[in-house]
């Protein structure tokens, strides 16, 4: 193609021409995966229109590699700049320009800030011209957004409704469908259409291999996440969750400390969890910790949301491609708008309702199995009778292969029922995900933030349910707290083990694999190349460098963020929710989240596709999730309190020992009976009270601290209403240049008028 000799590709890694400087075109490349549904008049006509559209497209799509049809784009400056102003980039100024600088303190070197205007580029933001203007997050985004907004016109539209009516013919099975004609589209922009038909797979953005790098060696020389050199090359929305993830680690340092000498304390007195007096202190402190945690969290995000010119960001209420409806008339802006009834969306609720507690009670059905094969359900309880295998039981028993308490092979043979139980899990979650999605869909959200909000709260409700079932029934149910904290550690052992096999060995396994795989299908197009005619193996000469990192890159897995948030909320559960059962799980969970950034910077920058770069003010419904583990913590922190013996401690006066009587009964089990004690008689109500009184003190105290420390830092405040003040003086300012400019025509054209009637 001609446009290939004028392109400017700083990736010279790749082999790309460079005729044109960094003013004219940017170096953000994006691959366009086309799908197995889109032929040769649909992928060129997207070609075309790109290029009409101020793109630069490198790559022939004739040049398929295993299959795939895909090409290589970027965008012009201008095209970029457009974008930024449409989408209300912010960008710090030139110092005076709008406002004196006299409204920061002397010798102050902070910015003011204010929203991209493209006309006014060089004369009002710093550095308007160079190329560090937007950086490489920013760029990569703008890309993206500006492909999103390319207009469907006539030719794109015909093709797209040939397409949705073909489907429909086929989905009739043979029966009357629409004609085209009567397909109506809810979108009128290219890729957005694309994707409702089914033409298109994927758009991803590619790795510029010397940032990456950079990004690579810096977190490999730290201790914590390079947050700035993420946030410059990844954006803010993978940014906050490194930044979340720091912030976690180091407010796990006292706790670990405290949490390590409560450990101490017990192995030099013979104390066990279940009736060390100071253990009631801890589990307590750390209700108080995570209240304090996320207050001070909220204000680190607001810094940083800040810092990345992000704060106060307005989610696009832009129509999701999916969302299907009717064309109605707004009454509130006049306008013709796709709107879903409400009734319908409420079954397609009912019905995520129904089968996510199906899924539920399978879940559960598979954690009794799990409980069973370790020996903790015991038939001579009354209440565990229905929920009681003699079957599976038998493996737990004592000498038997699964016994608790074996030392062959240091115990780790007692860790296979968990082992399965993990495995089990990690299946049923990889399941349900599917079956979330499908579920979401049929909830047909109008954006795409509700519709990643709906499925975030499913999965992490099915997901967080499966990790923590086994110790609420053991915490809750048996009112066993030795047993919860042998199955806590359990847990969490294997589960940080999993992590690490999952996220860094196995995908580089298949990522080896994947690489032999992609030589013989890129030996089998070389070959072809070297057959076709004289033009088509020069073409292929020519661009086969690019194709072959674009092609490497895109068949790499997609970088998913819900996985690792969910990860470290279920750590922030197990370290919160059951403080007094395992006091080392805050030190544990520091040196984990170590290992954790490590290996998920390894993953992202050398396994995984590069992650959509977005902007984003906040951690989103992941800070609510957090939040309501800190409140469930208050709860099942007093229960644990008063349920054990750790009670008994301080009030010993509230109970008896266990009697024959008491196993009869199923209250405690035969192997504790010499240990155990229960409520005396009519003193059940004091402990009632005093679990009432424990838990609205500890609400109290959090209520306190979540309303009297505010979410955003002083300075913080000072700089937004700063930035409020320079865009109203901008507005201001520019409503009386127009009227100057106004009131300039109005005398020329009076003097002309004179002029006139003098002649």
């Amino acid at each position: 193609k001609a446009t290939v000799s004028v392109l400017n590709w700083q990736g010279s890694e790749r082999g790309r021409p460079s005729a044109v400087t960094m003013t004219q075109y940017v170096s953000a490349e994006v691959v366009v995966m086309m799908a197995e549904a889109a032929g040769e008049e649909v992928t060129q006509h997207v070609m075309s229109q790109l290029r009409v559209s101020g793109f630069v497209v490198l790559g022939d799509c004739t040049h398929a590699i295993g299959g795939s049809r895909f090409f290589i784009v970027t965008a012009s400056r201008d095209v970029v700049e457009r974008t930024a102003e449409r989408h209300r980039f912010v960008k710090p100024l030139v110092h005076g320009k709008v406002v004196a600088p006299s409204g920061h303190t002397a010798g102050s070197d902070e910015d003011d800030y204010l929203e991209y205007i493209r006309d006014k580029g060089d004369v009002l933001f710093q550095n308007h011209r160079k190329p560090g203007f937007f950086d490489k997050a920013e760029t990569a985004e703008l890309v993206l957004l500006a492909l999103n907004d390319v207009k469907l016109n006539a030719a794109g539209t015909a093709l797209v409704v040939k397409e949705l009516a073909a489907q429909e013919a086929k989905e009739a099975g043979g029966g009357k469908a629409k004609a085209q004609d009567e397909c109506k589209l809810t979108v009128d922009t290219l890729f957005p259409a694309l994707r409702v038909a089914g033409l298109l797979d994927s758009v991803v953005p590619l790795h510029e291999p010397g940032e990456r790098d950079a990004v690579w060696k810096k977190s490999k020389l730290s201790l914590l996440a390079p947050i700035e050199y993420i946030a410059g090359y990844y954006g803010s929305k993978v940014a906050f969750y490194y930044a979340w993830l720091n912030s976690f680690t180091m407010w796990l340092a006292v706790p670990a400390v405290v949490g390590f000498v409560l450990f101490a304390q017990m192995q030099l007195t013979d104390y066990t969890v279940d009736d060390d007096p100071y253990m009631p202190f801890y589990s307590f402190f750390m209700v108080v910790w995570a209240c304090a945690f996320l207050k001070n969290w909220d204000r680190d995000s607001q810094r940083w949301a800040f810092r990345w010119r992000v704060v106060g960001l307005e989610s696009r209420e832009e129509v999701r491609p999916g969302f299907k409806g009717s064309l109605q008339r707004c009454r509130r802006t006049g306008g013709v708008e796709v709107t879903y009834p409400t009734t319908r969306r409420l079954k397609a609720y009912a019905l995520s309702a129904i089968v996510t507690v199906l899924m539920l009670l399978v879940a559960f059905k598979v954690m009794v199995l799990s409980l069973n094969l370790q020996g903790y359900i015991d038939g001579q309880i009354y209440l565990e009778r229905p929920l009681f295998y003699p079957s599976l039981s038998q493996y737990a028993a004592k000498g038997a292969i699964f016994d608790p308490n074996q030392e062959e092979y240091f115990g780790l043979i007692a860790l296979v029922p968990t082992m399965m139980h993990v495995v089990v899990i990690m299946t049923l979650n990889n399941f349900y995900r599917q079956v979330a999605e499908w579920l979401t869909q049929r909830e047909n959200h109008r954006t795409e933030e509700e519709h990643d909000r709906s499925l975030i709260v499913k999965r992490f409700l099915f997901e967080s349910f499966d990790c923590y079932i086994s110790l609420f029934y053991l915490g809750f149910v048996q009112q066993d707290v030795t047993k919860l904290r042998t199955e806590l550690i359990s847990l969490y052992t294997v589960d940080s083990l999993r992590r690490v096999f999952c996220e860094v060995l196995l995908p580089s396994v298949v990522n080896l694999y994947e690489k032999k795989t992609f030589a013989r299908q890129f030996a089998e197009a070389e070959l072809a190349a070297s057959t076709a005619s004289p033009t088509s193996k020069a073409r292929w000469e020519n661009e086969k460098g690019s194709l072959c990192a674009a092609y490497t890159e895109v068949n790499q897995d997609e970088h998913e963020l819900f996985d690792d948030y969910l990860e470290m909320v279920i750590e922030f559960g197990y370290v919160v929710l059951f403080a007094s059962a395992f006091p080392l799980a805050s030190l544990l969970s520091l040196l984990c989240n170590v290992v954790e950034m490590k290996s998920d910077m390894f993953k992202m920058t050398r396994v995984l596709r590069r992650p959509i770069p977005s902007r984003a003010p906040d951690m989103g419904v992941w800070r609510d999730l957090l939040q309501v583990m800190m409140w469930l913590a208050i709860f099942t922190n007093t229960y644990l309190f008063v349920s054990s013996e750790q009670l008994a401690a301080w009030l010993p006066s509230l109970y008896r020992h266990a009697t024959e009587k008491d196993v009869m009964r199923g209250i405690v089990e035969a192997d504790d009976l010499a240990d155990d004690v229960v409520v005396k008689k009519g003193k059940v109500r004091w402990v009632l009270i005093i679990a009432a009184l424990i838990e609205r003190f500890f609400f109290i105290v959090c209520v306190g601290i979540q309303k009297l420390v505010s979410s955003t830092p002083e300075d913080v405040r000072i700089e937004l209403e700063r930035m409020k003040y320079v865009r109203e003086q901008y507005l201001v300012r520019t409503a009386k240049e127009r009227e100057a400019a106004s009131h300039g025509r109005d005398g020329v054209d009076m003097r002309n008028n004179v002029s006139e009637v003098a002649e």
